[in-house]
């Protein structure tokens, strides 16, 4: 009877576990569907060289935008290598989100706890997902990064492996789980700290717009965090 009763909490989590993980990476594919185009050029202007005026083909966000749409159109070109970006999404994300509230609990990190064991445990869950998740990345940036006619998934799998071998879907490892870390352990520790603050304070009740603001602000500071990393990600991995 004692077993029975003791094995219900951790099977009630584990389940809720599995659910929040499978709502995780759906939510973050629906997000890709909407930001692909900004991350294709954000992908260009990373790897780009100055022409031999000195100019640049994709001097900002809007510009280059409109350079893509224009010279490759909007299927195969703002939206070259959603294919990957799904994939990546469907592990990176189910991954990384997935596995913060577990490793929370297995540390015993709870809303009081420091910022620093927050951090701690989002890094953690990012160089995990990250790392099983980089071939689905570097499939979708060397996508992404593609000019002239579109080039399936399988073109770009083969081209990889006929390089650099199985190991070539791990090239970019390394500065891909450093920025993971940075990110997700940024990203969750401060809207998990800003939304309990929030709360804490009886400044606005649990709900969407708590989660709203708590997500803006750590998404401002992730990226703040993160570009120098991903910056160097992507020309690795391109």
């Amino acid at each position: 009877m004692s077993t029975s009763t003791t094995m219900k909490p951790k099977d009630s989590h584990i389940k809720d576990d599995i659910i929040k993980s499978c709502l995780a990476g759906a939510s973050s594919i629906v997000a890709c569907t909407f930001v692909h185009p900004i991350d294709t050029i954000k992908v260009r202007m990373q790897i780009q060289v100055p022409l031999p005026d000195g100019t640049k083909k994709y001097p900002n966000m809007i510009a280059g935008i409109k350079t893509i749409m224009a010279e490759e159109g909007v299927r195969y070109g703002i939206y070259k290598g959603i294919e990957g970006a799904y994939l990546r999404e469907s592990v990176y994300s189910t991954l990384r989100l997935g596995l913060y509230e577990p490793i929370k609990r297995v540390a015993g990190v709870n809303k009081d706890s420091g910022i620093a064991y927050k951090f701690m445990a989002g890094g953690a869950s990012g160089l995990i997902g990250s790392g099983i998740a980089n071939p689905f990345d570097l499939l979708k940036i060397r996508m992404q990064a593609h000019k002239g006619e579109y080039k399936p998934p399988s073109w770009h799998v083969n081209e990889v492996y006929s390089n650099f071998g199985i190991v070539g879907f791990w090239r970019g490892v390394a500065p891909t789980m450093v920025r993971a870390m940075l990110m997700n352990g940024t990203k969750l520790a401060v809207y998990d700290t800003i939304k309990h603050k929030i709360i804490d304070l009886k400044i606005l009740k649990d709900g969407v717009a708590v989660q709203f603001i708590a997500a803006v602000v750590a998404g401002f500071f992730q990226t703040v965090v993160t570009a120098p990393m991903d910056n160097i990600k992507t020309r690795i991995m391109n």
